[in-house]
Formats: C-alpha cells, structure tokens, sequence
C-alpha cells in the first residue's frame, strides 16, 4: 500500500501556483502593520508604486497593531491558519491611498492555459464603505503607478458590478478564470478604478476610517484541467487505511461523500479507514465543477487461530468437542486440517469430535487463500489430558418378568450397564408374606420364578432388597417391588 499512495503523492503534487498562498511564511516577524513584504512571495509593486499593505499575523510584536485577532482594523480571525493580508481598495480624501499586493508566481503560466484564480476578501471594521468590483491583474511584473495612487491598467479579472462586499464577520469568495498569453509570471489584487470611477456603498458612519479596506487570504491560482480526482480503484486489507485525493492545497475545495449523500470531508485529501468495501465521492470547485469516484475493495485479514475444547482433561475412552475460533475470518477461502487425524469426526471442519484414549496433542492448521489478505497459514493447539475414570455405572430394575420358557423375559434381576465394576453385591427377593425366594451375591444371576425347593411361584407381587458396592466406592442399593406374570 506505501507505493501506491507514493505514487499518488507523485503523480498529483501541488497545483496552487500562488507562493504562501495564505501568508504563512515570513522573512522574520512584523513589528509593524504595513508590512506586507514580510510573507514570503508577497509584496506591494515590484516595479513601483501604490501604498503600503498591511500584513497582519500571530507572531506580530507589535500589539493590537498587526496582531490577530485583535488589530489596527478592528477584530478579525484568518480564513485559515494564523495570518492575512489587508489592502486598501478606497480612500475618501484627497490622499487617495490606494494599495495593491502582488504576488510573485511559482512559475510562468502557460500559453492558451485557462486558470482559476480564487481568494477570499472581508470588509475591515474601521472601513466607512465597501465597493464592487474587485480587481485582479495579470503581467510580467512590470506594471507600475504613482506612489500611493490608481493603477491605469484593466485587470483580467473583476468582480461583477453592483455586488458590494460589505461582511465584516465571514470571508467571502471571488472567484473568476483568466487565459494565459505565456507571459504572466505576476498576480496583482486591487482597486484598479479611480475614485471617480468606483461605486461605493455607506457601511459603517461610525468607522474610525473613511475608507474600503479589504483583509485577503487564502489566494489560489490553479489551472482549470486539475479536476476532481479522488483515486485509483484499489484493494486494501481489513485495518489498513489509505489516503484518498490529493494532497491539501489551498484553492483545491472539495466535498467527499459517501454513495447515500453522507459528507465525509472537505479537503482535497480524505484519509479513510474501511472496514468492508466502499465507493467514495469527491467533488471540486475549481471554476467549475468535477466529480470523481473511487471504489475500496476490502480483504478480510485472519489476525488469530484459537482452538479450544470442551473439556480438559477427560476420561479416557471418552469423547471431547475440539473447534476453533478466527479473529476477521469468512464463511469461504478457508481450509483446515487436524493432526492427528485417527479417531476424530470431521479432521478437516473448523469443529470435531475426538476419541481420546491417551494424553494427545491436536494441532489445527487453517490455510487461507487469495480472498484473504494477505493469503497465510496459521496454526493453533491443544494438549488433552487423557485421565482412568471410575466408569459411570447405571442400573435398570425390570418391574415385570414371564417365567413361561417362551424364552423372552423368562427371567428377572437388576441389570448393570457395567457389571464388572460392582465389587460387592447381595440381592434377595420375598414373596408377599416375607418368605425368602431367591438369595444371590453374582451380578449376573437372575431369578428363574422359583424357590429354593424349586416349586414354581404363582403369578403376583414380589418384593426385592439389593445391595450393591461399584469400584467407585459408591452405593448402588436398591429395593422395590416388581410383578411375576405366568
């Protein structure tokens, strides 16, 4: 699973030409708030001209200055991490003060390559207005204006007229796609129109300021053929997990779901733990939207064989329950195997039966196939101690004989289901007037009906007294009535 998501880390790596997208990296930390050249790839005009931006971070030493949340503009978190950027878009005074950031691109953009630029704007408390028609520009680096003043150049990029962007509490989105002549190397954000020319709208008569000033962050410059991916189709096995999509960037919005609408995540990556098999969704936002699926096939993983028995340890010549339990086993793709195999039910069944005559090792294999991942032997034993048992010994007492020479029931006594395990044994049976009959101390010898003058008793009710000792020194006395029947 390692190469097929280095592979994946390869094959898509980052999208996002803007350098420090967010204005996370800085030469060395602010001490004041109009020090936008301090975030790496950042900077007011290279080339000359236009005010000075304020970079406001969490490592500022300067406080309620360029700090966050608290600042020169009033109260706002970044959209994410821990900085942003302000520019101020509108001034109404004779000093126009107008400012632009420009970012330095990771690389020239591609002739006839559409992009989508992306970054997100929120109006600063101290700001009295708020405009329309927010610019971006695309050059060489060479575009220039008077110090502190409008820039004569028509950016690629404006916001739509009439929709002021006046939320001083969320970020708002811009958003717009530009084509690429192979030149640009330079990206510029702000007010490209004079005073004059933009229309404002009164927001805030109890601001400290008598301008628009917008906080920037997060600022995304992506192609628009990076569309949704979210990853070759792939097997994994049962507690392994698997990083899905690309690697986080800014710009690259996303929303993972699952097949019934269940929303998984929001970020370019997914990471995901399956447990059985599962298809996942990914959509992306890149100036327009794109889908993509992928679909997790799960293996079962064998992790334990464990057998066991019933009983432990036994009499011999008595039968015990061996089985077996697996830990992330199926009903399919496995085999098993029991050594020794003499005298068991079923040598070659996750459950059998044993005859054990004598202490014996049982050693079950299980083999899995390529339906498991990964296809292994696993192998699991028993020791059953075999131990000499007084055998169980049961007694029956027939409560009716025909002493008639049919030869069927011709005669009566106790039966013993194991005779040879009574050690003592006396039984004597009277008729109804307490005359002894019959005396015998042999297990097996039964009464024919007679006495012991050998006269045939008559048919009725007779009474017996048996004692009985077995060679597990326990009693088996016995006495009762039965009925003789001519």
């Amino acid at each position: 699973m390692s190469l097929i998501l280095c592979f994946s880390l390869s094959a898509h790596s980052q999208v996002n030409l803007v350098a420090d997208p967010s204005f996370e990296i800085f030469s060395s930390c602010p001490n004041s708030d109009l020090q936008i050249e301090l975030s790496s790839g950042w900077d007011t005009l290279r080339n000359g001209g236009g005010y000075l931006p304020s970079l406001y971070t969490k490592c500022c030493t300067l406080p309620f200055g360029c700090t966050i949340p608290y600042n020169s503009n009033g109260f706002q978190y970044p959209r994410t991490d821990s900085s942003y950027a302000a520019c101020g878009m509108f001034q109404n005074t004779l000093f126009i003060r107008r400012e632009y950031i420009q970012n330095k691109l990771k690389q020239k953009l591609v002739a006839g390559k559409t992009y989508c630029l992306k970054y997100y704007v929120n109006l600063t408390n101290s700001s009295t207005y708020a405009i329309d028609q927010l610019g971006a520009y695309f050059d060489d680096g060479t575009v220039s204006c008077p110090w502190a003043g409008v820039c004569s150049v028509i950016p690629q990029i404006v916001t739509p007229p009439g929709i002021f962007y006046a939320d001083t509490l969320n970020w708002t989105q811009i958003s717009g796609t530009y084509t690429a002549n192979g030149t640009e190397q330079y990206l510029t954000l702000g007010n490209f129109k004079s005073n004059a020319l933009t229309d404002t709208i009164g927001f805030n008569a109890h601001a400290s300021r008598i301008i628009a000033e917008y906080d920037i962050d997060d600022v995304s410059l992506i192609s628009t053929d990076v569309i949704a991916w979210a990853h070759n189709d792939t097997t994994i096995c049962a507690g392994d997990s698997l990083m899905l999509g690309r690697m986080p960037e800014i710009g690259l919005d996303c929303i993972w779901t699952d097949t019934v609408g269940h929303v998984l995540g929001n970020k370019a990556n997914l990471w995901v733990k399956p447990t059985v098999s599962q298809k996942y969704i990914v959509r992306m936002d890149n100036c327009l939207t794109t889908y993509d699926t992928v679909t997790i096939a799960v293996k079962p993983r064998i992790s334990k064989l464990i057998v066991s028995s019933n009983k432990n340890p036994v009499c011999s010549d008595s039968t015990v329950q061996l089985s077996a339990s697996v830990t992330g086993g199926g009903s399919g793709g496995l085999t098993w195997q029991w050594i020794p195999s003499f005298g068991l039910s079923a040598p070659n069944s996750p459950m059998t039966n044993a005859l054990v005559q004598q202490n014996q090792t049982y050693v079950l294999t299980l083999n899995s196939n390529a339906t498991y991942c990964p296809p292994n032997s696993l192998s699991d034993s028993v020791r059953i101690k075999a131990e000499d048992c007084p055998p169980i010994i049961y007694i029956t007492i027939p409560n009716i004989f025909t002493p008639n020479g049919d030869g069927v029931n011709d005669t009566w006594q106790p039966l013993f289901n194991n005779s040879s395990a009574i050690t003592s044994y006396r039984c004597t049976i009277f008729d109804r007037w307490g005359i002894k009959l019959f005396d015998t101390d042999k297990p097996l010898q039964s009464w024919d009906g007679r006495d012991q003058t050998g006269i045939a008793c008559i048919d009725g009710v007779y009474y017996y007294v048996m004692h009985a000792t077995g060679s597990d020194n326990k009693s088996y006395d016995r006495n009762g009535f039965f009925q003789l029947i001519r």
